[in-house]
């Protein structure tokens, strides 16, 4: 099979939707290339190119409300970013092993 030399931005946001929905089967990002004929380097760029569009559509978000005060973190911490699929969880520094907990309660529940 011949690559495709030009692809309509609709066909490549269709390609990183189905490249992400591969992916969550435990799937590579490289198995799906060679499968669909894209080039590695190309679908890389879609991914960063088209990866919010293709999402926004698709992505609704869960506030997880907390009416604690935040706590003081007596030591540095780093931020943390959780990503299960096309699902991405950012926490910034200084979050609680408690925060952690709640969060990937939430995520578990819309999963």
């Amino acid at each position: 099979m011949r690559k495709q030399k030009y692809y309509t931005p609709e066909q490549r946001i269709d390609h990183v939707k189905s490249c992400s929905h591969w992916r969550s089967k435990g799937k590579t990002f490289i198995s799906y290339c060679h499968a669909h004929d894209v080039a590695i380097s190309t679908m890389e760029y879609w991914m960063k190119k088209y990866g919010e569009q293709a999402y926004d559509s698709e992505h609704s978000f869960v506030k997880v409300h907390d009416d604690r005060p935040a706590p003081h973190v007596p030591y540095h911490s780093c931020s943390l970013t959780v990503n299960v699929g096309a699902v991405a969880i950012e926490l910034p520094a200084g979050n609680s092993n408690e925060d952690l907990r709640r969060v990937l309660l939430t995520l578990k529940e819309i999963i």
